[in-house]
C-alpha cells in the first residue's frame, strides 16, 4: 500500500510539472503579445473600517479575521487605458492620445492605486523571479475540473513592490487554477507576506480571473476582473475592483509619450495631438457644462462636454467667442458617507474647438460661484471641484453647471 501510494505521488508530481510546463509557455506567449493591445479598466475604490476580533496580541491578526465590515468610509472610480511594454505597463486616462505614466499613481493623485494587473504580475511570476511552485492536485468548480497550483516568492529574489507610506519589497505566496484541458489561467491569487512596521499594513491581497477574448482572428487570454484588498494597521480596508473592458489591438506603430519625457517607440492610439494656440496667462472666462453627469456611472477619466459662456478675448481680439465647445475631463468623483453622504465631482479643462480644430487650453479654476444646492471649492492642480449632497448615491448634476477660469501656464 505504501509502494502503491508512493508510486501514485510520483506520477501526480511529474504530470503537474508537465501540466507547468505547458502553462508557463502559454503564459510567456500572452504577455509578450500583450505588448500589442491595450484595454480600458474601471476601477470601483471603496474604503471601509474594520472590527477587529478580540483575542489576539498583534493587531493584524486581529484584523486579518474580522468576520465583516464596520462601516462604509468612501469610495470612489476611475477609467483608465492601460497597455503593456518591454519594462512593465503603461497608463493615462480613458481616450487619452498619450500613455502618461507607468502607474496609475503618476495620474490619479490620492487613494490606493495599482498596477501588473494587466500584465506585469504574470510576467514577474512566471518568467521573472525564481518561484517555487507546488501542485496541488484537481479541483472542481463549476462543474469544471481545475488543476491548482501554488507557489511562493522569496524575500531575496522578489520583484513584489509594496507602496503605500514607504516602497518595500515583499515576499508574497498564492496558488492558481488552470483548465488542464487548455492550459489557460482560469484565477489567480497573490498576497503578500509580513510587511515591515513602516508600511502600516497587514497584507495585500489580489485577485485576478482571466477570460480568452478573441481579437483580429487570434485567442488572447485576458484579465476579466482584478480585485485588491489592503488591510491596513489602523483598521482601514481599501477594496479596489478593476473590471476590464474594450480591449483592442494596435494598428500601426507610433509613439508613446510619458508626459514630457522622452517618447519611446510602441504602439498608441491614432488620435493628433490637440494643437497649441498663443495665449496670454490672466486672461478669465467662464464655462457650462452641456451634458447632464450620471454619477453613480461617471468616473475619473471620463470627458464632459462644456461651453464657453463668455468669450476668451485680450485687449486686442476675440480669441474664443461665447458658445465654443470646449473639453474637460473628470479628475476625481468620490463619496463620502456618514450622517451626511456628499459627492464631489472635479474636473479641469483640456481643449476648446477653434475652426474644426481642438486646441490645448491650459487654464485654472479662477473664483467660484456660488452653487445652489452645492459647496463649490477650487481643488487641487487648480481644478473646478463642486460638493452635493447625496442621500441615495445616485445623484444626477444637470447640465448648466457653471465655473470661472483663468489662462494660465
Amino acid at each position: 500500500m505504501v509502494l502503491c501510494w508512493f508510486v501514485l505521488a510520483v506520477q501526480a508530481q511529474q504530470e503537474g510539472e508537465q501540466l507547468l510546463a505547458h502553462v508557463r509557455a502559454k503564459v510567456t506567449d500572452t504577455v509578450g503579445r500583450l505588448s500589442n493591445y491595450v484595454c480600458t479598466e474601471t476601477v470601483e475604490r471603496t474604503v471601509y473600517a474594520l472590527k477587529a476580533v478580540a483575542g489576539y496580541k498583534e493587531p493584524c491578526a486581529g484584523l486579518l479575521a474580522a468576520k465583516g465590515h464596520e462601516r462604509l468610509l468612501s469610495s470612489d472610480r476611475l477609467r483608465l487605458d492601460v497597455g503593456a511594454s518591454k519594462s512593465g505597463e503603461m497608463y493615462s486616462w480613458a481616450g487619452e492620445n498619450r500613455f502618461q505614466g507607468e502607474t496609475p499613481g503618476e495620474i490619479v493623485d490620492r487613494g490606493l492605486t495599482s498596477n501588473g494587473t494587466f500584465a506585469a504580475l504574470l510576467s514577474m511570476i512566471f518568467t521573472v523571479d525564481p518561484v517555487k511552485f507546488s501542485y496541488r492536485g484537481e479541483r472542481i468548480e463549476a462543474d469544471h475540473s481545475l488543476a491548482e497550483f501554488a507557489f511562493e516568492g522569496s524575500l531575496g529574489k522578489s520583484h513584489y513592490t509594496f507602496t503605500e507610506r514607504f516602497r518595500v519589497i515583499s515576499a508574497y505566496e498564492g496558488s492558481f487554477l488552470v483548465d488542464p484541458k487548455t492550459y489557460d489561467l482560469v484565477r489567480l491569487t497573490i498576497r503578500t507576506k509580513e510587511l515591515p512596521p513602516e508600511t502600516d499594513a497587514c497584507e495585500a491581497a489580489t485577485t485576478l480571473d482571466y477570460q480568452n477574448v478573441r481579437l483580429n482572428g487570434a485567442d488572447l487570454l485576458l484579465p476579466s476582473l482584478a480585485r485588491l484588498v489592503v488591510v491596513d494597521t489602523d483598521g482601514m480596508e481599501k477594496v479596489n475592483q478593476t473590471a476590464f473592458s474594450g480591449c483592442r489591438e494596435f494598428l500601426g506603430e507610433s509613439v508613446v509619450n510619458f508626459g514630457d519625457t522622452a517618447s519611446t517607440h510602441a504602439a498608441n492610439a491614432q488620435v493628433p495631438a490637440p494643437a497649441e494656440l498663443a495665449m496670454m496667462k490672466g486672461l478669465s472666462f467662464e464655462v457650462g457644462v452641456t451634458q447632464d453627469i450620471d454619477t453613480s456611472k461617471a468616473a475619473a477619466g471620463d470627458v464632459i462636454r462644456c461651453k464657453l459662456v463668455t468669450p476668451i478675448h485680450d485687449a486686442r481680439k476675440i480669441l474664443a467667442p461665447a458658445g465654443t465647445p470646449v473639453t474637460a475631463r473628470i479628475v476625481e468623483l468620490s463619496r463620502s458617507y456618514g450622517r451626511h453622504p456628499t459627492v464631489l465631482l472635479s474636473f479641469g479643462l483640456e481643449s476648446f474647438d477653434v475652426d474644426g480644430m481642438a486646441r490645448t487650453l491650459v487654464a485654472h479654476a479662477n473664483r467660484v460661484p456660488a452653487l445652489r444646492g452645492g459647496q463649490s471649492r477650487v481643488a487641487k492642480d487648480r481644478h473646478f471641484a463642486v460638493t452635493f449632497p447625496d442621500p441615495k448615491g445616485n445623484r444626477l448634476i444637470t447640465s448648466g453647471l457653471k465655473s470661472k477660469w483663468i489662462t494660465g501656464p
